[in-house]
């Protein structure tokens, strides 16, 4: 009798324990992504890539700030804008990019920390995120590619008990980076 009522109590207790986690569940959503792009007339998969779920968007002012100061661009220089040329502004700028897609989950790295949550794309160039919150979130997404590589800066609408379906591709790449084209 003792043991019945040992293995009851552990069953309630198991029961309590679990059941904030489907309470979470309940009324949440998911985003899933998946990334190809066109090249020469043939798309092709992106697997590898770092995508990072952010609940605000990408600070392009920083971004263009540093690429210009990292690539010697200064506001006495005369130059209102870089040269689309100049290799420096622009590697400047996607790497930087890349830093604030990395650097929005690290701790102690950005103040306010504002990734939600990183994932890979797996050997389909797909990705899940499950149990979000409902609301606007941001997908900030990359490959590097060798010297050449590619980021997105998609903001995306999360429902309740529903799965938003977003691709990216050579249509919405936010930026491109290939030296010497």
């Amino acid at each position: 009798m003792r043991l019945k009522s040992t293995l009851f109590s552990l069953l309630i207790s198991v029961c309590f324990l679990l059941a904030p986690a489907v309470g979470r569940a309940a009324g949440t959503g998911q985003a899933a992504v998946s990334i190809s792009v066109e090249i020469k007339g043939q798309t092709k998969i992106v697997s590898g890539a770092t995508v990072t779920l952010m609940d605000r968007e990408i600070d392009l002012d920083a971004v263009d700030l540093i690429a210009r100061q990292k690539s010697g661009y200064r506001n006495g220089s005369g130059k209102s804008a870089p040269d689309p040329t100049e290799c420096n502004y622009w590697r400047s700028r996607f790497n930087y990019l890349v830093k604030y897609i990395e650097d929005s989950r690290r701790n102690g790295v950005s103040e306010i920390k504002h990734g939600v949550a990183t994932k890979r794309t797996d050997g389909s160039g797909n990705v899940i995120f499950r149990y979000l919150q409902p609301g606007t979130y941001y997908l900030g997404a990359y490959r590097k590619m060798g010297q050449a590589g590619a980021i997105w800066s998609v903001p995306i609408q999360v429902s309740p008990d529903k799965t938003t379906e977003v691709e990216l591709n050579n249509a919405n790449v936010f930026e491109l980076y290939y030296p010497g084209k």
